[in-house]
């Protein structure tokens, strides 16, 4: 199931007529997949993520946590009661209420929107209208028109999807 569909996509595009519904249909799939290659939420999943314990927190790998599903901690997989954990479902940070994660913590969670946002939905077309252009000979150089990357880079997001991506983007440690 694609989150966008092909028709919002053809009337995105301006695309009339069934002739390029495979081509588009590729685009959808090749954008939806580099969004959430990158760890930026869309639908509701399910993920497990082995953590590093030995602290009062932890952060899962991909957020906004809809629900905590389980928590096992240390080499003997002692199940936590996720009761006990406060969840900063944004951040997607686990803080225990006392004491802490043993380690490692695997933990189960769901993720993602149940509706999706409209910035998100605006991100994956102008990704799938990127996947599509370059195939058409329709891309823009940088620095002219919407800003895309040159179509000899089709693997460089263009500008506006980085734009809209980045509120949504992982955490990371340095």
């Amino acid at each position: 199931m694609t989150i966008i569909d092909l028709s919002e996509v053809k009337q995105f595009l301006g695309v009339d007529g069934s002739s390029q519904d495979m081509a588009l249909m590729s685009a959808i799939t090749a954008a939806e997949a580099a969004w959430s290659a990158n760890l930026l939420p869309s639908a509701v999943l399910t993920r497990t993520d082995e953590l590093t314990g030995g602290s009062s927190t932890v952060a899962v790998n991909a957020c906004p946590v809809v629900a905590v599903t389980s928590i096992t901690e240390g080499m003997d997989d002692t199940v936590a009661d996720v009761a006990t954990v406060r969840v900063n479902a944004r951040a997607g940070v686990l803080t225990r209420r006392s004491g802490v994660f043993g380690d490692p913590v695997t933990v189960t969670y769901t993720w993602g929107f149940a509706e999706i946002p409209a910035d998100v939905r605006e991100a994956l077309m102008l990704l799938a209208k990127h996947f599509y252009r370059p195939q058409r000979g329709g891309g823009v150089l940088p620095g002219r028109g919407e800003q895309e990357a040159a179509p000899t880079a089709p693997y460089a997001w263009p500008n506006r999807v980085r734009d809209l991506a980045a509120p949504y983007a992982p955490i990371g440690f340095a």
